[in-house]
């Protein structure tokens, strides 16, 4: 009986685990995009502002992955984020921040965990990110203490 019982727990938490697993790991929760959405439509003349880089050779930050964004992107999809520091400086990689939304949602973390985040850039094989109209913020300083900003827009199916 209680050899049964115990292949009976096993396989349950087998089970738990698969499922746990299985579920998408998002790098912008359904819950977020909801949020900022809800927010975006109350305050619709946000939607005019844009960030930029301010700080005379702050460094440049490009997305080269997707090509274009003016198309719908189906999730997930692979990123990547080129950082050009100006004026002989060098690109300090633990600055890199990316913010989600109007609400500017801390996402780094998430980002960094799965990630290859460099002097270089930020390579993400597969961002999983829900269906909306999206906005991230990215920011990543030099090693002279300027700040390089840029916001990516687009829209998931």
């Amino acid at each position: 009986m209680k050899s049964t019982t115990s292949k009976w727990l096993a396989l349950a938490a087998i089970a738990c685990a698969a499922a746990a697993l299985a579920q998408p790991t998002w790098l912008v929760t359904p819950d977020e995009a909801r949020q900022d959405a809800a927010w975006a439509q109350q305050h619709p003349a946000a939607d005019e502002f844009t960030t930029r880089a301010f700080a005379p050779g702050a460094p440049d930050i490009s997305m080269v992955s997707p090509a274009s964004l003016a198309e719908p992107l189906k999730a997930p999809f692979p990123i990547r984020i080129v950082f050009k520091a100006q004026d002989g400086a060098t690109i300090k990689p633990e600055s890199f921040r990316a913010l989600y939304g109007f609400l500017k949602v801390d996402i780094t973390e998430r980002l960094a965990g799965r990630a290859k985040v460099g002097p270089e850039g930020i390579s993400v094989d597969s961002a999983n990110i829900p269906a909306g109209n999206h906005r991230i913020v990215l920011r990543v300083s030099d090693d002279r203490d300027r700040q390089g900003e840029t916001e990516i827009r687009f829209t998931v199916q």
